[in-house]
């Protein structure tokens, strides 16, 4: 499992059977999930460029998202088709239009359309992945098995965020919005109360949607 955070993902694939290596770059979380002793499972701690040091070699590869993290995903794919045994499989979750929330002011909109652009350009993230993941898996021959829109109450929600939702945001756009201001100054001023304004909107329409891929590896 790469990107396997706590492990909480990795104790439900253990709890079906599997023999799970997790791994993930943060050291605390690492430590966490360690902590939790969960049978059949190992975790490492290091960046996913660095998995070609590690004697991995899988039958499947899940991710939770993370794909987006990478805008040319073959460059992901690179790193992992070592570790893959032939027609193994890679299961993928991802979000798209993360911001794809209305009503918003066209302003606002703007606004995140100019960080998804910024933030593609400079390599750090793709915000509308979907279509980009599946065309270089077909174009690099692997086979898709499954693609589908998953339900999803934090993001792909209609009407007004529960609090619960509400609070998972306000942390993440207090994490975000630094981002922001460094890259557009005074006119992030005010996104994230606009932004948590149309969340909790009787009128308010998710554009998110989240998605899982499982694809076969070339024989």
């Amino acid at each position: 499992e790469l990107g396997c955070g706590i492990g909480d993902q990795t104790r439900d694939l253990t709890n079906r059977g599997a023999s799970v290596i997790g791994l993930d770059a943060n050291p605390e979380i690492v430590a966490f999930a360690q902590k939790q002793q969960i049978a059949n499972a190992t975790f490492i701690c290091d960046k996913i460029q660095n998995l070609s040091h590690h004697e991995v070699f899988a039958d499947g590869i899940w991710m939770g998202f993370l794909a987006a993290y990478f805008p040319n995903f073959a460059d992901l794919l690179q790193l992992i088709n070592p570790k893959l045994k032939p027609g193994g499989w890679l299961a993928i979750t991802e979000l798209d239009e993360l911001f794809g929330h209305v009503p918003l002011e066209s302003k606002w909109r703007d606004l995140v359309e100019a960080y998804y652009d910024l933030s593609l350009e400079e390599s750090l993230y793709r915000f509308r992945s979907v279509a980009h993941v599946t065309s270089t898996l077909v174009r690099l021959g692997w086979q898709i098995v499954v693609e589908k829109t998953m339900d999803d109450d934090e993001f792909s929600f209609m009407g007004p965020a529960p609090q619960l939702v509400l609070e998972a945001w306000r942390s993440r756009l207090n994490y975000m919005l630094p981002r922001f201001v460094a890259r557009f100054g005074d006119q992030a001023a005010g996104f994230d109360s606009a932004f948590l304004e149309c969340l909790e909107s009787s009128e308010h329409v998710s554009l998110s949607n989240v998605w899982f891929i499982l694809a076969r590896a070339p024989q």
